[in-house]
């Protein structure tokens, strides 16, 4: 039983804990993406300022042209990443004293839940030891 309890106090933890880690990933994962975005944007520029100032073969602009489709590609879940998460980022920063708070208060419950953990119980009395003895004697 005292297993099971645990457990449920685990997840209160790991319920905040997974809230924290999702807004400092989403954060590193917006800026990924904003470079990302950015690094396409470049890319797409190279190909396009290649398609409009070389006279290149029918074969190589084809191959341009595959690569150009695939740059944008990426670019467009670069951009959709940013645009997810752009909220998400306003949010934390709007919010910081909030998850400042958050940490706080994972800290508390880590620390109950360690203090739960691994409890003893002292008896006060002898009736336990009075109830064995009788049910033995039977």
């Amino acid at each position: 039983a005292s297993s099971a309890a645990s457990d449920v106090y685990k997840r209160q933890s790991e319920y905040i804990s997974c809230f924290l880690d999702f807004m400092r990933e989403s954060t590193m994962e917006y800026e990924v993406a904003r470079s990302r975005q950015s690094d396409a944007d470049n890319e797409t520029q190279d190909l396009l300022h290649r398609l409009e100032l070389h006279d290149d073969t029918y074969h190589d602009m084809a191959r341009i042209s595959r690569e150009l489709k695939k740059v944008r590609q990426e670019r467009r879940k670069a951009k959709d990443t940013v645009a997810e998460l752009e909220p998400v980022c306003k949010w934390r920063e709007e919010n910081a004293r909030a998850l400042k708070s958050l940490e706080q208060l994972l800290g508390a419950v880590r620390k109950a839940e360690k203090a739960t953990q691994n409890r003893i119980y002292m008896d006060r009395t002898d009736a336990v030891r009075k109830a064995v003895k009788n049910e033995k004697e039977k």
